[in-house]
């Protein structure tokens, strides 16, 4: 793309009636006569592009050009002794940035009939930009009349763009897959506890049944022995079943604390507004305290069967 904007701007600048016409403004283009002088300028990818001033993409970027004719200085001389032009544009913007904002050029006479000369720079459109955008060129031209050099004129113009929405997915379609991702993480993170609950119990049932049946061979030959025995696992027993219920809420305080991280993120993507989650997590928070108080409470049972073992 950027030979091809290349070799149109040499053709426009020092051969722009090769093809027997001039490159004029394209419609739309903004136009105004600075010091008896035409200016036109617009974006679009190349110089004669008829997609004047249509929408950039945010986060795209497009080319700008700026026109002057010279029609009027095809001889030079006459009576003010014309030798040639400068001119000079400066680009500023609060949304746009240029490669290049400053620029300007040279023509001298005599020009070949119905010719124009041109400025050129690549303008580029910020991601977040909405609705449209804005830049503005100051343009001065001067003439060399004999050894002086007169102002002709200057000007401030502007120019406004439409930004439209950038190719790909809309934003919320981002936000719907980062939920569903979040959703089949969860999922997978709780089948895969499951499992190893089942595996865990499955084992803790087959211990359990050679247990009960060594006991009762031994409650054959030695009943006092097996009396001290079964008193020993239910003691055993007891103490897994309130480490189990301790586990089993600790479980559920942490599947709390992950939902609340969950939320945060959701919220931050954009799929609950702030009063949806103000209320997700009050109600959250609430439920972490009690799952908290009643592990401390349990802990604290702990210490004290245990100190008075």
């Amino acid at each position: 793309m950027r030979p091809f904007l290349a070799l149109t701007l040499v053709l426009a600048l020092f051969v722009p009636a090769a093809f027997g016409q001039e490159i004029l403004p394209p419609p739309g283009a903004g136009e105004a006569t600075i010091g008896g002088v035409s200016v036109a300028w617009w974006a679009g990818p190349t110089i004669a592009d008829q997609r004047v001033n249509a929408s950039v993409p945010a986060g795209g970027a497009d080319q700008f050009w700026v026109r002057m004719a010279t029609d009027d200085i095809v001889t030079g001389g006459g009576p003010l002794n014309v030798s040639g032009r400068t001119w000079f544009v400066n680009l500023s913007s609060t949304d746009i940035v240029f490669d290049n904002a400053s620029l300007f050029g040279n023509v001298t006479v005599p020009q070949p009939a119905d010719t124009a000369a041109f400025l050129t720079t690549r303008l580029h459109v910020p991601a977040n930009a909405q609705g449209s955008v804005s830049l503005a060129l100051n343009i001065t031209i001067l003439e060399q009349r004999g050894n002086q050099t007169v102002l002709l004129g200057s000007a401030l113009q502007t120019l406004t763009l439409q930004v439209a929405a950038p190719a790909g997915l809309p934003s919320w379609a981002y936000a719907l897959g980062g939920v569903l991702i979040v959703l089949v993480v969860g999922v997978t993170v709780y089948a895969l506890r499951e499992r190893n609950l089942r595996r865990r119990m499955r084992g803790t049932v087959r211990s359990q049944a050679l247990r009960e049946a060594e006991l009762e061979e031994i409650a054959q030959k030695k009943p006092e022995q097996a009396a001290v025995i079964k008193q020993e696992l239910r003691a055993q027993e007891q103490v897994r079943e309130k480490r189990r219920d301790l586990q089993i809420l600790e479980a559920k305080r942490a599947d709390v604390e992950k939902n609340l991280v969950l939320l945060k993120k959701r919220h931050e993507m954009g799929a609950l507004s702030k009063h949806q989650y103000d209320q997700m997590v009050a109600k959250k928070q609430a439920e972490l305290a009690k799952l908290s108080a009643e592990i401390a409470e349990m802990e604290a049972a702990d210490r004290d069967s245990s100190a008075a073992a």
